[in-house]
């Protein structure tokens, strides 16, 4: 068995009498171990350990001693790929344009259809600015030192000029960049600010000139106004602007995974987490619950998810999925809560191109959201009257808009529904 660990053959997981050894399985063009690295957010390098792939599609995480001294907590054997590389894979909008953009990889023309071995070729040789802040293998970290020193800055003075530019590019599949997950169009760069470099993703709508286009722009100012709402609670979300320029709307929203020029966040979405200690999906409040219990979450971020969930049923975003709500990871097995991001009233959203009718009916309060009901009922009347009086936001759903507060208005409020008392 030596022999066979030396030739590279196998690998032994754990260290005592009872290790047991693992068949590696090569993956074309890219090997069967990658180091695995993280940026923190002063830019400095921390060598977290190898990522093994195993037979039977399962892989070995061997976690660095620095990395366990430092309380890195996911080490061992798993089926499928760990959580923490789960976020990287490209999704979305921009995602869908990695495979042309990287034609020398060979990949499926759809992300969608990838396997892991696509995924880890991608990740290996291309994912130098993948997501949160780690980096896999050689190649993706030689890069990103490379890239360290020709990042493409744009002044913010220049947004007007710059914008249009970049969502012709965009659009043509040509932008390099992030491959930040969700199907609005938009691109990622760098700003030049007053306070230093700034990495922001941009959303931009449609043109203006049609019923969809301003929906659309509508949407993005909703999104915005829904920051705003939350922050001005307590709650943590996104930083994000509002701009308009050669007839679009453009959402410029703050990344909470990179600081300044050189320093990254570890994030990982609710999604991955959820998928790999429980595996159930079910909804926002239920997770975190669970999370909780687990003590991976403390009181007060649990409360957080209930209020945001139910800020999000009362604004009509039917958009909740697991994707859409994030933590700060510090791959120690406990979890804070990231800013909010993408709550707006999708049930408005065009679909296909058309604008349907569609009627906003808020959900009662149920044992999970009873507590925190009160307040999250405040903040959605306060929210949509903001929009009904948003002179950036058209006439239509403004209408709309004051006909939502119209709905929530006509709740009960006596009782439990006024005061949020615990069942």
């Amino acid at each position: 068995m030596r022999r066979l660990v030396a030739e590279g053959r196998v690998v032994r997981i754990g260290s005592t009498r009872g290790a047991r050894y693992g068949l590696r399985r090569a993956i074309e063009g890219i090997g069967s171990a990658w180091p695995l690295r993280r940026v923190d957010q002063m830019g400095k390098i921390h060598e977290l350990g190898s990522l093994y792939a195993l037979a039977a599609d399962e892989y070995f995480f061997e976690a660095s001693r620095s990395a366990l001294d430092g309380g890195f907590a996911w080490g061992g054997v798993c089926a499928g790929l760990p959580y923490f590389l789960q976020d990287q894979r490209p999704g979305g909008f921009l995602g869908r344009a990695v495979p042309l953009r990287h034609a020398d990889l060979k990949l499926p023309q759809r992300v969608t259809d990838w396997t892991d071995d696509h995924y880890l070729r991608y990740l290996t040789l291309r994912g130098w600015d993948a997501v949160s802040d780690l980096v896999l293998g050689r190649s993706s970290f030689d890069d990103y030192l490379a890239n360290q020193r020709h990042r493409a800055i744009i002044s913010a003075d220049e947004r007007e000029t710059r914008f249009p530019q970049l969502v012709d590019q965009v659009m043509e599949g040509g932008l390099p960049g992030s491959s930040a997950h969700g199907e609005n169009p938009k691109f990622a760069v760098m700003l030049q600010t007053s306070g230093g470099p700034l990495s922001v993703l941009v959303k931009f709508s449609p043109p203006l000139g049609t019923a969809v286009g301003q929906r659309w722009s509508d949407l993005l100012i909703a999104e915005h106004r829904a920051h705003e709402v939350l922050r001005g609670d307590g709650i943590p979300a996104a930083n994000s602007r509002i701009f308009r320029f050669a007839g679009r709307t453009y959402l410029e929203v703050d990344r909470f995974d990179r600081d300044g020029l050189e320093g990254r966040v570890g994030v990982s979405s609710l999604l991955s987490i959820d998928a790999k200690l429980y595996g159930t999906l079910d909804n926002w409040i239920a997770s975190g619950i669970r999370l909780h219990r687990d003590r991976r979450i403390d009181s007060h971020v649990l409360e957080r998810i209930q209020i945001v969930a139910t800020f999000g049923a009362l604004i009509a975003n039917t958009d909740r999925h697991f994707g859409n709500l994030a933590f700060y990871d510090n791959y120690d097995g406990h979890f804070e809560l990231a800013p909010v991001y993408d709550m707006l009233p999708m049930l408005f959203a065009p679909e296909h191109d058309q604008i349907l009718a569609r009627v906003f009916q808020p959900p009662d309060p149920t044992s999970d959201t009873l507590r925190v009901w009160a307040r999250a009922r405040a903040r959605a009347e306060d929210y949509w009257g903001l929009l009904a009086s948003d002179p950036r936001i058209g006439t239509e759903f403004q209408r709309i808009s004051r006909t939502c507060l119209r709905t929530l208005d006509a709740l009960p409020r006596t009782g439990a529904y006024a005061h949020g008392d615990s069942a």
